[in-house]
């Protein structure tokens, strides 16, 4: 992913996957949604979410960060992270 797109645009694709996968609407995925927060994320959306996620910002996360890529803050500081460092 080109480090040029920046933290609007990550967002925006960000929450247009937990839509998607989620299948909630789009204005519905909040800031404050996590897999604690919202019931149909599940194990097997997570996966999906993860594999959206790498998809789309052309980046791989470490397995061991699976885990934390629990809450749309989660992914979009770990987006960050891989895009700007």
């Amino acid at each position: 992913m080109k480090k040029n797109i920046n933290k609007k645009e990550i967002k925006a694709q960000a929450k247009k996957i937990l839509s998607k996968i989620l299948k909630i609407k789009f204005v519905k995925v909040s800031d404050a949604i996590s897999i604690n927060t919202e019931a149909s994320w599940d194990s097997l959306n997570q996966m999906e979410i993860i594999f959206d996620l790498e998809k789309t910002f052309k980046i791989q996360f470490k397995e061991s960060e699976h885990s934390q890529l629990t809450s749309l803050k989660n992914i979009l500081e770990m987006i960050e992270k891989y895009i700007y460092t």
